[in-house]
């Protein structure tokens, strides 16, 4: 209808919008909060010694040159990659030579979660079926967030038009909103540390119960208000076409 004409498109989706009672960034903005602090969690999880211990970056790189040829063996042995240890911390305990050097133990920076090292990668521990544990618990608890997300988006879109082709399209949009959270999920647990996973659950499993909580004890109470708003909505308007009517026929018999 609007081909040509973006801004009249625009124009006519925020009606959508406004007309069934549908917010576009109601979906994403706990998603950008969630992210938003997953990435500070990152950061403490990839450099716990300089964010739990507040040993600085210069003092790892500067031990790492000192011991040069030594350390290098020694990274080799175990597999660590000198060349991203500033940054990801969490594999200096592999290398005592490093930790002497700092006057660090291993012991004294304990990042387990009931025998699940939070600083494993998944991808790259796929035969550890330790490591599966978080991210397949946080990928179930989105998938169940975003059904019921998903299910109480649709009742009210249907309350309000079931038949209407505006609502279908916008209930489409909605649903492209949810399909992204589980994908998201399944990257971010697979690709990040698994300290990473165990935050996503209990920031999901937090939500799922919060919005049962008011699905309970806040939806249930507002609907009888809700209904005599419709109410309300619906008899004014055709009190006005009523009128109009009348003036019309008024002056069709002048």
């Amino acid at each position: 209808k609007y081909a040509n004409n973006k801004e009249k498109q625009q124009q006519e989706l925020m009606k959508i919008y406004d007309k069934y009672e549908i917010s576009p960034t109601g979906g994403c903005m706990p998603m950008i909060l969630q992210l938003v602090i997953l990435m500070g969690f990152i950061q403490i999880v990839y450099k716990p010694y300089t964010f739990i211990k507040q040993l600085p970056k210069t003092a790892i790189a500067s031990a790492i040159t000192e011991l040069g040829e030594p350390l290098v063996e020694q990274a080799k042995e175990v597999g660590v990659n000198l060349s991203t240890l500033v940054n990801q911390q969490f594999e200096m305990s592999k290398l005592p030579l490093l930790m002497d050097k700092l006057n660090l133990e291993a012991s004294s920076l304990n990042l387990d979660f009931f025998s699940i090292d939070l600083t494993q990668i998944l991808k790259n521990n796929m035969n550890d079926w330790k490591c599966w544990i978080l991210p397949v618990v946080a990928l179930l608890l989105t998938l169940l967030s975003t059904f019921i997300s998903q299910r109480n988006a649709n009742k009210k879109q249907n309350e309000n038009a079931k038949n209407d082709a505006q609502a279908q399209q916008a209930q489409a949009m909605t649903k492209s909103m949810y399909i992204m959270m589980p994908l998201m999920t399944a990257w971010i647990t697979y690709t990040m540390p698994l300290g990473c996973a165990l935050y996503w659950g209990i920031s999901t499993l937090t939500q799922i119960i919060q919005q049962f909580l008011v699905d309970q004890f806040v939806v249930k109470k507002m609907k009888p208000i809700e209904l005599k708003k419709k109410k309300k909505k619906t008899s004014e308007p055709k009190k006005e076409v009523d009128k109009e009517v009348i003036d019309v026929e008024e002056n069709t018999e002048d």
